[in-house]
């Protein structure tokens, strides 16, 4: 599959994610409930996901914020 995958970042407050051991970015989405423009969706490097073998999504978000909401997309 060639589909440009992405990471949803709603809900999150700051902090980093991770595919499978390495760090895909920094993200900084929003302050308490104030959302921070302009970016709240973040690409996942092709070369760095697994294709016949489970992909392990760690996200460190030092607010806190919980996951819930996040998701991942076809783009």
């Amino acid at each position: 599959i060639d589909t440009p995958i992405a990471f949803d970042a709603s809900g999150l407050s700051k902090g980093q994610l991770y595919i499978n051991g390495r760090n895909v970015s920094r993200y900084f989405v929003s302050v308490g409930a104030k959302a921070v423009p302009p970016q709240s969706v973040y690409l996942i490097p092709r070369p760095l996901l697994r294709a016949k073998q489970p992909n392990e999504l760690l996200i460190f978000d030092e607010g806190g914020a919980s996951p819930t909401k996040c998701r991942m997309l076809y783009v």
